[in-house]
């Protein structure tokens, strides 16, 4: 769970922890540099720069990229590697994010998923004619406690494209 820390170096938790098998594609969250791709204290990890100022990091992530190239939205960073300190299962993806201009601030990465398009119904108890809504929002639940949820059916992508799936019909 992300925990912001009152100053720039003290505790917290920057960053979430997404459970998913070791060897799971990691891709970008985004278009963006490389900006890192290497060993940060015996971890690999890697760090890409976004438009705006934002930086996200991914950790510990086999690397497939090299510093300086170009990436977009969804391409593979990496593969998941096992052996993350603190993960309740075998393997997780530590992501974090900082916005680095106007000032260092670390946000929760969690917020930068896109939750899709929103369609509120009336709450009458009787069905409104027409189509139906396909996607909902849903709220997220962990597949394993102190790790955060990874969508079903897709790899572990740490991005604007992982979405809810459909709602079950009540």
């Amino acid at each position: 769970m992300f925990e912001a820390p009152a100053t720039e170096y003290a505790a917290g938790h920057r960053g979430v922890d997404l459970a998913a098998p070791p060897g799971a594609a990691v891709l970008a969250a985004g278009d963006a540099v490389v900006l890192h791709a290497g060993p940060v204290a015996d971890r690999p990890v890697i760090s890409l720069l976004h438009a705006g100022g934002l930086r996200t990091t991914y950790e510990p992530v086999e690397v497939s990229v090299r510093r300086g190239q170009p990436v977009r939205r969804g391409d593979r960073i990496g593969t998941l590697r096992a052996g993350h300190e603190g993960c309740p299962t075998e393997a997780c993806l530590h992501w974090g994010a900082l916005r680095v201009v106007p000032r260092r601030t670390y946000l929760d990465p969690l917020r930068l998923l896109s939750p899709g398009p929103v369609r509120l119904l009336p709450s009458a108890a009787t069905t409104p004619p027409g189509p139906q809504p396909t996607r909902s929002l849903t709220s997220p639940r962990p597949l394993t406690p102190g790790c955060q949820p990874t969508c079903p059916g897709q790899s572990l992508a740490a991005g604007p494209q992982n979405r809810p799936g459909p709602r079950p019909a009540r």
